[in-house]
């Protein structure tokens, strides 16, 4: 469960880089700072652009990129 049940989504049904961003702030929030997450994102660009990736490094949280052949 997350606590307190709270979400983030996209009005315009896809995720965007500041969508992504709120998730990844939520994510983190359910484990103590201390530990590194460790997670593996697809190619998408709000995945990939540079804003998405800094503030997981500035969260402890470790991106992998997983490409779909």
């Amino acid at each position: 469960d997350i606590y307190p049940n709270v979400s983030t989504h996209s009005l315009k049904a896809f995720i965007t880089t500041e969508c992504f961003i709120e998730y990844l702030k939520l994510f983190r929030n359910q484990y103590p700072r201390e530990n590194t997450i460790y997670l593996i994102v697809d190619s998408y660009s709000s995945h990939l652009v540079v804003k998405s990736r800094e503030k997981a490094e500035e969260l402890n949280i470790d991106l992998y990129l997983h490409y779909y052949l």
